[in-house]
């Protein structure tokens, strides 16, 4: 399935974040954080977050993550996109890539799903 090709080629030091369809954050008042900050993000049925990127977010970065009423809003999806930006400025490390592919998340492709 394209989900697993995603996730296998994917190098244990690039943070990828992969979804159906990128916002810029600034089409709406309603994309912004409860600072007003804005960062791009992934929306739509779902989206593939690496190992490493999934790791610095929940695991490296758990306070930031956790305490994000400050900056965050009520979407997911929003902050989401406010714990990669804050992954990439903090993670030298690692290789950042934030990338549109098209039918990630079709039902027919999702394991399990027949």
């Amino acid at each position: 399935t394209k989900v697993l090709e995603v996730a296998i080629s994917t190098p244990r030091n690039v943070a990828r974040y992969v979804g159906g369809y990128r916002w810029e954050g600034t089409e709406y008042d309603s994309m912004k954080g409860a600072d007003g900050s804005i960062d791009p993000y992934m929306s739509g049925p779902g989206y593939l977050l690496s190992r490493s990127l999934a790791h610095a977010v929940a695991v490296d970065d758990i306070n930031h993550s956790v305490l994000y009423m400050p900056y965050g809003s009520s979407s997911e999806d929003v902050d989401m996109g406010k714990w990669f930006a804050h992954a990439n400025r903090t993670h030298p490390e690692l290789k950042f890539v934030f990338e549109v592919m098209q039918g990630l998340t079709k039902a027919h492709e999702l394991p399990g799903k027949q």
